[in-house]
């Protein structure tokens, strides 16, 4: 009976051991797979900051293009994509990486659709400048002249700001990330840090035993009371306690 005891009590402790490894594998396996979709998250966050630095710079370009009228008299036609949908910005709201950055970053929703708004109006009122030109005289410069003024500049004010508020909101995304990703990776090192400390107690342990055995083993041959079926008890036990060790390995 105390040979069952004790192989049992053998068997569990390794088995507890192999559970801590898969525990431990398992945790640092997932810490890894969270930490590379947080590290993607973070880069598709600086891409689409750079993607709309690079929008707002196209932006005022085009807005100093059509500003040129007012030093030349002769200009008559801008020269500009006076469709909101054609340009680069307009084309980029239809598509598909817009609509996979509003899933990944929810917080962007309102500013882009803040920003369409006012990017639609900006466009539009190039389209009305031009349409003013077109009447070739005195009076339609200074018209356009003031209708540049007055919502050209406006709208692009508005979209500039909505800009960096975009920014903003993805600058606090990716910080949010990386903080994540680092308390994630923490709780994974102290996961295995315990995993360790049990499974050292637990080798200790059976080492403890094991020397239990030996000593036991040691005393009777000692004593002089070592028969023939003690020794087969004791032997199956150490037997049995090096299967398990070599088994939990």
């Amino acid at each position: 009976m105390e040979h069952v005891k004790l192989k049992v009590k053998l068997i569990g402790s390794f088995v507890l051991m192999g559970m801590l490894v898969v525990f431990a594998g398992l945790a640092i396996y997932y810490g890894l797979s969270m930490s590379k979709k947080i590290l993607v998250d973070i880069i598709h966050a600086e891409d689409l900051s750079k993607q709309l630095f690079k929008q707002e710079l196209e932006h005022f370009i085009w807005a100093r293009k059509v500003g040129q009228f007012q030093r030349d008299k002769k200009i008559i036609l801008l020269g500009v994509e006076l469709n909101a949908d054609k340009c680069s910005l307009g084309i980029w709201y239809d598509s598909d990486e817009q609509e996979n950055s509003k899933k990944e970053i929810p917080a962007i929703k309102f500013f882009l659709l803040k920003m369409k708004n006012y990017h639609q109006k900006l466009h539009e009122s190039a389209k009305e400048i031009e349409d003013i030109l077109k009447k070739d005289n005195e009076e339609s410069h200074q018209e356009a002249v003031f209708s540049y003024g007055m919502k050209t500049s406006k709208y692009l004010r508005h979209v500039h700001d909505t800009f960096n508020e975009l920014r903003e909101v993805i600058d606090v995304h990716a910080r949010e990330e990386e903080k994540k990703s680092i308390l994630l990776l923490n709780k994974v090192a102290m996961v295995c840090r315990i995993s360790m400390a049990v499974s050292i107690f637990l080798a200790l342990i059976l080492s403890v035993i094991s020397i239990h055995f030996i000593n036991q083993l040691v005393a009777l041959i000692r004593e002089g009371s070592l028969n023939s079926e003690k020794t087969l008890r004791i032997i199956e036990q150490i037997k049995a306690m090096s299967e398990t060790t070599h088994s939990g390995v």
